[in-house]
């Protein structure tokens, strides 16, 4: 089985026609480019447009947009457990997901929806099984499939098809989560992200999960429950980025799911991916156990690929790991796919 592993790399460098850089390709003339972590904070319109939506968040943002490591900073402050902290991190959640939202929205107008995303799935399209494994919020990958007829309307969509699965580890823009008040039921009908970020200290999430495509993703769900209404709030499903505080956001299933698939991997491509996430490669390599593997690494240059590979390494994956000299747009103009998966 292939396993492809997309990182924030992979959606940065998603466009073959317009490469990441200094030049026309650069963040100044592509705003809208979907954003490396580093990047999320940056002061540009379509970042400045969202953020003015949630001043809690506020005090945050001349920190973030100095840091040298944006996830390092995220995660020293996740240690912090005072309520109003706690209100800027859910503040930052909501922050993430309409920016990332936007972004992705801009460039498929761009671009036309022509990305990578969909030249690599139609280049391994004749593989049995693939196993696509992302840390992305977007819905690029989403899209890619439904142009190979594999659509995704539902979660369970993500990982019922037989030959391609998607795991979306750090959740998605499209997604929100069920949680609960610590203590007692909610009574009052909240109709703003405001409402929910102010309440932030007095909810806990709930491993429930809802996927909804309209932009305007709702702030609480009405459930029956005899002769009353039980409201519950919803909160976006994605996980601030932070180095060394990552969990999984996303179903129980799906993560079941991938827990079956792991032991069956024997060729694992990544793309724009740092290997930073200790949770997920905790998980691959119990499920590989003494299986070795072939790997290619595609990060940009040969020399963020080697980096990669040394952290595959040195968290215990075994196997022939190989640098690719290029980024995704360099791989897939030279279907470099196709000699990887012939080897």
């Amino acid at each position: 089985m292939l396993m492809i592993i997309f990182g924030a790399g992979a959606s940065y460098d998603s466009y073959s026609t317009v490469l990441p850089g200094g030049g026309i390709g650069g963040r100044q003339n592509y705003p809208e480019r979907p954003p490396l972590a580093n990047e999320l904070f940056q002061d540009l319109p379509v970042f400045r447009d969202q953020l003015s939506k949630y001043p809690e968040a506020r005090p945050l943002i001349p920190l973030l947009q100095s840091a040298p490591d944006v996830e390092s900073m995220l995660g020293s402050w996740q240690d912090q457990a005072d309520d109003q902290s706690l209100r800027q991190l859910a503040a930052i959640r909501y922050y993430l997901r309409d920016v990332i939202y936007e972004c992705e929205l801009q460039w498929t107008l761009r671009t036309r929806g022509a990305l990578n995303y969909g030249t690599l799935l139609d280049q391994i399209r004749r593989e049995a099984k693939v196993s696509i494994v992302t840390f992305n919020y977007d819905t690029l990958i989403e899209k890619a499939l439904a142009d190979l007829r594999v659509p995704i309307k539902s979660l369970d969509d993500y990982v019922k098809d037989r030959q391609f699965k998607l795991f979306k580890l750090h959740g998605s823009t499209d997604w929100v989560q069920r949680a609960t008040f610590k203590g007692r039921i909610q009574s009052q009908e909240w109709r703003s992200a405001a409402e929910i970020i102010g309440h932030a200290p007095e909810l806990e999430q709930t491993p429930n999960f809802e996927r909804h495509t309209d932009r305007s993703l709702p702030t609480v769900l009405r459930v029956p429950n005899g002769q009353h209404v039980q409201l519950i709030p919803l909160m976006p499903a994605l996980a601030v980025p932070a180095t060394g505080k990552s969990r999984f956001i996303c179903p129980k299933d799906h993560l079941q799911s991938l827990r079956d698939i792991i032991p069956q991997v024997r060729k694992v491509l990544v793309i724009g991916w740092k290997a930073a996430e200790q949770h997920f490669l905790k998980l691959l390599v119990e499920g590989l156990g003494e299986t070795t593997v072939k790997g290619l690494i595609v990060r940009g240059s040969a020399d963020g690929a080697k980096e990669t590979i040394r952290s595959l390494h040195d968290a215990g994956i075994r196997g022939d790991l190989q640098a690719d000299p290029g980024g995704f747009s360099d791989f897939v103009i030279g279907n470099r796919v196709e000699a990887f998966l012939s080897s």
